[in-house]
């Protein structure tokens, strides 16, 4: 069970390293503060420290993967390629197969092959992509600038952090063991059968993982480039950053709702 305790108005903690504002009740329910537009707003034009708001930190971040922590369309287009050129279809650009990112792997197959694909070729593309992709998920991968910097800096100044993506389990972790060592050490993955982003049961995983490790926490943020990510945070009534540098742009996630948008690790400092 997550903490419910509100912060009194004028209460200020000083765990980590990224300050918010907050306005009247904006503390959530179950352990996580509902997001709402209007907090966003002020999200957006808030400083730290300025005189006559009231400041708090994060004391949780939440990640998502592709797009977000690790450039991995390279890899991406490669597997989902490679799968469709094995039972004879037609290939996918890049452009195509990043505007298909979001929604797990099954989602990114369904999209990928022809329109009136048989369901068994379907399957049959989707399990060679699971068995292909895990093997090779370090392929291709390119660092966003900054990022690396960022996270080291959030370890260093004992922030915790968790990866929640709808990309295979096994893969995720492998990706974030490579690029990030120790300092993330809670990712959850896509699992059969447990409903994915923008679900907000992947996040409450985290969440209990995060407490079974003795760290508890009042204001956790979600970090993603796609609008499943912002609903992915409204759901679990939490705060989200989203970012724009990753697979999706900043008029799309402007259409989408976002509120608070990153164009690069720096700025994506700065606002955290």
């Amino acid at each position: 069970m997550h903490s419910d305790t509100k912060m009194p108005m004028g209460a200020c903690s000083h765990i980590g390293i990224f300050c918010v504002a907050v306005y009247g009740d904006a503390v959530h329910e179950d352990g996580a503060r509902r997001a709402e537009s209007e907090w966003h707003g002020e999200l957006a034009n808030a400083k730290h420290g300025e005189k006559g708001k009231i400041i708090i930190m994060y004391d949780l971040v939440l990640f998502d993967l592709d797009g977000t922590l690790v450039n991995t369309i390279k890899g991406l287009v490669a597997a989902v390629n490679h799968s469709l050129s094995k039972y004879g279809l037609k290939t996918r650009t890049e452009q195509e197969v990043q505007s298909f990112v979001g929604n797990g792997i099954r989602k990114l197959i369904e999209r990928s092959v022809p329109e009136g694909t048989s369901t068994d070729i379907t399957d049959k593309v989707f399990g060679e992509f699971k068995s292909y992709y895990v093997e090779h998920c370090l392929d291709n991968l390119e660092e966003y600038p900054g990022i690396k910097e960022l996270v080291k800096e959030l370890y260093e100044k004992s922030v915790p952090m968790a990866v929640v993506t709808n990309k295979n389990d096994a893969a995720a972790k492998k990706i974030i063991k490579q690029f990030f060592g120790d300092k993330i050490s809670v990712v959850i993955g896509a699992h059969e059968n447990i409903p994915k982003k923008p679900a907000p049961d992947m996040v409450n995983m985290a969440f209990d993982e995060i407490n079974r490790r003795g760290i508890t926490f009042k204001n956790p943020v979600f970090v993603g480039d796609s609008e499943v990510d912002i609903q992915t945070a409204l759901n679990s009534g939490m705060s989200y950053i989203s970012v724009s540098y990753g697979f999706k742009t900043r008029e799309f996630l402007e259409q989408a709702g976002a509120k608070t948008i990153a164009e690069d690790a720096e700025e994506l400092k700065r606002i955290l």
